[in-house]
């Protein structure tokens, strides 16, 4: 939309411009013109014909007025919903019927049709994607002149469309908003890690200036802290930030980085960062997990981050208040659930586009761009351990262990949420590469742990291969023992087949083993002292065994000490 002052207009064409607008006749002139048009009924009730008169003239006044309200250029969503509104009694008024016989004015109710018509005539809407697949089913963004963003949320749109007619019901309200999705245009998220979208504006990385917002970046995210360029870092109470995260990092300079890039993914909220981050600690307690959360959800503010355990990416009703926003916080995972389907949070990581299903409304799909960060006492268990899935995994350790003190509660309940330290943070992490998040040792070793606590087959090796005393074991027998493993600390076998378990077995075994799949047999080198540490986890399953057991000259797939 461009706006312009008619004021500053020529002279030339702001009278043609007057020209244009509607003209309002006076009630006399009006009074004249329907004497003439009904002469004998003006003389029997010419109460009636004032009354017509004057409504006539009050018409004509009100959609003089809309006209011109209409005319003009919204800088809030205040005027927007005024102009809207202008727009729907300026519809009703134009396509009024009066009926000669009593007076009466009957203003029709505006269709969605025209709903959708003014909606696309003053605001600037949008449908976000690449493909057709996405535009399919994706619902329409529209730009809100308060936040300096595009949001898609269904209230805001139903209650724009209730500014223009607000005798619109439910199905009325959605059949225009459909109008409107098949109609706007499309248009990528604006991706651009230089602009930073904060409070009062857009920063620009390149030219360190603030910007002001615009419907040409197509942000659907924005942070609530001010971008302050003369903030200075605030010291309260010997409490700073800057400390604070030393004593996090332990001042591993590695680590500090990866904090700070954190901190800064977090700020960036239309860069897609395809890392999630993960906070643990070894179950202690009071490490400054959530307070470091807290001080995360302050910097991106109310509305705009949402809270979503690892667990719930799935749940596609929970999803939905995810889009939009800047940041998704799962705040105490349990460390002992196993989750065997985490296709969603894979998606939402890598700004895959995904279905959403919100609650008494269609589905849609959608894509985010939002910071994942998940804590938990301990590493997540997962059914996927794939390097595809892992290698997003950025884990940070907290093992500073803090005192529960009165000054402890203050600077998560009070320092962390102060205006001063949140606009010094961000000026501090604008600065801050998020290009290239850095690799702690930390960060590789934890993510190796949960490869291998995850994996079962990579577990049992590491945890239970040792128990055996033969330095020829039957994979069939290894196959077992896997089993009787799996159900003495699950209650469960499993639904891995023995090829399945051979296949990856040759892969983590320890070193000065190998594997050998028809050249050898166990011989000697069979200790029945093996089958007794079966039974320990699962007699049934070693009867099971022993009832199919080859003989010891019998050639068979079998791992060996070399």
């Amino acid at each position: 939309m461009v706006k312009v002052d008619i004021k500053k207009l020529p002279k030339e064409t702001q009278q043609k411009l007057n020209e244009l607008m509607p003209r309002v006749e006076s009630k006399e002139i009006i009074l004249e013109q329907l004497k003439k048009k009904h002469p004998k009924r003006y003389g029997t009730n010419p109460g009636l014909y004032e009354k017509l008169a004057e409504e006539e003239n009050a018409r004509q006044e009100r959609i003089l007025q809309n006209s011109a309200k209409t005319a003009r250029t919204p800088e809030t969503m205040q005027e927007l919903e005024q102009i809207l509104k202008a727009e729907g009694e300026l519809w009703r008024d134009e396509h009024a019927k009066i009926n000669d016989n009593t007076g009466e004015i009957k203003a029709p109710q505006v269709p969605a049709r025209i709903i959708a018509d003014i909606l696309e005539k003053h605001l600037n809407l949008t449908l976000v994607g690449g493909s057709s697949k996405e535009i399919d089913k994706a619902i329409p963004y529209f730009y809100d002149l308060d936040e300096g963003i595009y949001i898609s949320l269904a209230r805001p749109l139903e209650k724009l469309c209730l500014a223009v007619e607000r005798r619109a019901n439910s199905k009325e309200r959605r059949e225009a908003i459909e109008y409107v999705r098949l109609e706007a245009p499309r248009n990528e998220l604006t991706t651009d890690k230089t602009k930073i979208v904060c409070n009062n504006g857009i920063y620009n990385t390149k030219t360190r200036q603030l910007e002001p917002f615009s419907p040409k970046y197509f942000f659907t995210a924005k942070i609530k802290t001010n971008y302050n360029p003369d903030a200075k870092e605030p010291v309260i109470n010997g409490w700073s930030v800057r400390g604070w995260l030393h004593e996090i990092a332990g001042d591993d300079e590695t680590k500090l980085k990866l904090l700070w890039q954190l901190i800064a993914s977090t700020i960036n909220s239309n860069y897609l960062q395809p890392y999630a981050f993960f906070l643990i600690d070894d179950g202690r307690g009071r490490t400054g997990k959530g307070t470091f959360q807290e001080f995360l959800m302050a910097l991106v503010g109310p509305g705009n981050y949402a809270s979503l355990k690892l667990i719930e990416f799935e749940n596609d009703f929970k999803l939905a208040q995810a889009i939009g926003t800047a940041l998704i916080i799962g705040d105490d995972n349990n460390p002992n659930e196993f989750h065997e389907d985490n296709s969603k949070f894979k998606s939402m990581v890598t700004g895959d586009i995904v279905l959403i299903n919100p609650k008494g409304l269609p589905p849609y799909t959608a894509k985010s761009h939002a910071l994942i960060v998940q804590s938990m006492n301990g590493r997540p268990k997962l059914l996927d351990t794939t390097g595809g899935n892992l290698r997003r995994f950025k884990i940070i350790k907290f093992l500073h262990q803090y005192e529960d003190t009165p000054e402890g509660r203050r600077v998560k309940d009070d320092y962390i949420k102060r205006r001063e330290v949140l606009e010094w943070t961000l000026k501090e992490a604008v600065k801050v590469d998020i290009e290239n998040l850095v690799d702690t040792s930390e960060s590789v070793s934890e993510v190796e742990k949960i490869r291998t606590e995850n994996d079962p087959i990579a577990y049992f090796i590491e945890n239970y291969f040792t128990e055996l005393k033969s330095a020829r074991i039957p994979i069939a027998f290894l196959f077992k023992f896997f089993q009787a493993t799996q159900k003495y600390e699950t209650g469960r076998t499993g639904t891995t087949t023995q090829r399945g378990f051979t296949r990856k077995l040759t892969k983590c075994l320890p070193a000065g083993w190998g594997y050998d799949r028809k050249n050898m047999y166990v011989g000697d080198c069979w200790n029945s002292e093996d089958l007794e540490t079966l039974k320990k986890y699962s007699s049934p399953i070693a009867y099971e065994y022993k009832r199919t057991e080859k003989r010891s000259k019998d050639y068979q797939p079998i791992v060996y000490k070399i």
